[in-house]
């Protein structure tokens, strides 16, 4: 008892001074609460009227005494589409920008106004996410860093922003597909939620030799077509929050990425990843080459190096893959003098040091060849020195130091590794 009327003495101890009304906190959030502190020389029983100037609407409050200060319970500026708080002893219903006036009678009448300002911010917001549809869980889940051919969504959790009874918006936010930048405009997902979002469909696939990625809005309208290219990225950037995740296309890789053919050899090449797609497409110079799993390349005329494009589809994905080939004069084989470099002279000195040399074979091992005499048995020697691209010669040496003699005729045989027959080449060398 001793107690409360000390409290009682404090809050009436102040003399003859005019009382001073503040809203508490000012502005006042949107939705938010709000308490009128009177602090002067007023009288138990007192009381503060708070009054929207737009709507008339007021509400009137007792005044509680709070140490050296009196004090209203707590009122809520709040729209008409959101409940009421637990905590508010008065409700007025307000929009953003409203003005609120707060009068007292006590210590000779004071007033004070505030306005309504924008909805306070949750800890940790604003929030920014990429999503993707998965089709098995039927909703939006995290997209992660690279996205493929699907439907996406941005979404952005921002309390601030929502600031009437209707679906707010988020207009302008900066963007980027690849090298070229977008804005973006997002529409809350439901009435003051404070979470926005703005749906797109992200498409990857071929137009005759080329990927091209395809972005469009909800309605189906195409808002960006580029051609796909390595680290191509797709971002958004609001709030000093970044989302940003690389557009890939289906992964594909194929049997061989380079290969030399000679003339009149073909080789077939073939789509390893995926391994059982449901679409394939191979192009090469604008023209459709196959649409199976596999292709085979060659010539008849040798010519510099050309591209294959390969594309491959397993159900909505798209990927691509290339190789190049040329096609090269047939391979030659010969005996060659080491000393000079030339074709051997026939007859050559048994005693005589003799090379073999290959050229225009086009190969990353070193090729074998088979050597021997003619009406003997065989042996094979392996041509281990690279003097460049397209020409190897194999280690000097003297037909005697092998147990050829005199008369005797040496033939030197180079087979294709692939078996073709048309890179099938041979000599002969006669020695005296």
């Amino acid at each position: 008892m001793m107690k409360m009327l000390a409290i009682a003495v404090l809050c009436m101890a102040v003399p003859t001074l005019a009382a001073q009304v503040e809203i508490v906190p000012s502005p006042v959030p949107l939705d938010g609460l709000f308490h009128v502190v009177v602090r002067g020389d007023i009288g138990l029983g007192d009381s503060v009227t708070v009054l929207n100037l737009r709507t008339m609407e007021h509400v009137t409050l007792d005044l509680t005494c709070a140490g050296d200060r009196w004090v209203t319970e707590a009122v809520q500026a709040v729209r008409t589409c959101v409940c009421e708080s637990a905590e508010a002893a008065a409700r007025l219903d307000v929009q953003l920008g409203d003005t609120l006036v707060a009068a007292t009678e006590a210590g000779e009448g004071r007033s004070t106004t505030t306005r309504v300002s924008y909805r306070e911010r949750i800890p940790g917001e604003p929030h920014l996410f990429l999503r993707r549809f998965d089709t098995e869980e039927m909703d939006f889940v995290y997209a992660g860093v690279e996205i493929p051919s699907g439907l996406y969504a941005i979404e952005i959790h921002d309390a601030r922003k929502d600031v009437s009874c209707d679906l707010d918006t988020i207009e302008d936010v900066p963007g980027a597909f690849g090298r070229e930048e977008l804005l973006i405009d997002l529409e809350e997902i439901e009435v003051a939620s404070g979470r926005f979002m703005v749906m797109f469909q992200l498409d990857i696939y071929p137009v005759d030799q080329e990927l091209r990625v395809v972005l469009s809005n909800a309605d189906g309208e195409i808002v960006m077509d580029l051609p796909w290219e390595k680290d191509l990225w797709f971002g958004a950037d609001y709030g000093h929050r970044v989302v940003a995740a690389e557009v890939v296309p289906l992964a594909v890789s194929l049997s061989e990425t380079q290969l030399s053919l000679p003339v009149g050899c073909s080789h077939h090449v073939y789509v390893i990843e995926p391994d059982d797609a449901d679409e394939y497409r191979w192009y090469e110079d604008g023209k459709l080459l196959s649409t199976d799993d596999r292709v085979t390349v060659g010539g008849f005329v040798s010519h510099d190096w050309k591209t294959v494009t390969a594309f491959a589809r397993s159900g909505v994905q798209w990927g691509v893959a290339e190789f190049t080939y040329r096609v090269t004069p047939p391979p030659t084989v010969s005996f060659r003098d080491p000393a000079t470099g030339q074709v051997a002279r026939q007859p050559w000195p048994s005693t005589g040091a003799v090379q073999i040399m290959l050229e225009d074979v086009y190969t990353g091992e070193a090729p074998v060849v088979d050597i021997g005499v003619l009406g003997g048995d065989r042996q094979h020697m392996t041509l281990e020195t690279q003097v460049n691209e397209a020409t190897w010669v194999s280690a000097a040496f003297r037909p005697v130091d092998r147990g050829w003699y005199a008369g005797d005729v040496l033939w030197v045989e180079y087979k294709d590794k692939d078996g073709c027959s048309a890179a099938h080449t041979y000599a002969t060398l006669r020695l005296k």
